[in-house]
């Protein structure tokens, strides 16, 4: 991957330009983690959360997920991608997916776009789904590259 790199191990949200409330920090069993002390999760199952980066030339990204029981929840994907200029019109970004066991049903999960955008973005917005399980998925590192000055 080409660019600028920018890396947000999530230890909190002070590398995030917005988020919605009820995102949670998991610090519960590392291990299986493969030893990430900390974890973003959604607190309470009743709609999706989001969190939003901003930044010049948004051009791809590498989020490094957890889930527990498969990517797919009852609603589809349990991790959805959209990026978008102006942070009014978004464009959901398809991803490719790298699953790697690791402990007790849980699984990493390295998700990349499966193509370059057409420009590049101004926003990303990384939304978590899932089902009545809140703890899956939990994103433990965002990596995002830039065609111009990294974000900060």
């Amino acid at each position: 991957v080409h660019g600028a790199r920018f890396v947000d191990d999530l230890r909190d949200l002070t590398k995030v330009f917005t988020h919605t409330d009820h995102l949670v920090f998991d610090g519960t069993n590392p291990g299986y983690f493969e030893g990430r002390a900390l974890r973003l999760v959604r607190e309470g199952a009743d709609k999706p959360r989001h969190f939003i980066y901003h930044g010049n030339g948004i051009a791809r990204f590498k989020i490094t997920t957890y889930v527990f029981g498969g990517f797919a929840g009852t609603g589809g994907p349990k991790v959805r991608f959209f990026t978008s200029a102006d942070a009014q019109q978004w464009r959901e970004v398809a991803v490719a997916q790298e699953t790697t066991a690791t402990k007790e049903g849980w699984a990493r999960v390295v998700l990349t776009p499966t193509k370059d955008p057409a420009a590049p973005a101004t926003y990303l917005k990384i939304e978590l789904r899932g089902d009545a399980a809140v703890y899956s998925p939990q994103v433990g590192e965002v990596q995002v590259f830039t065609v111009g000055a990294p974000l900060r």
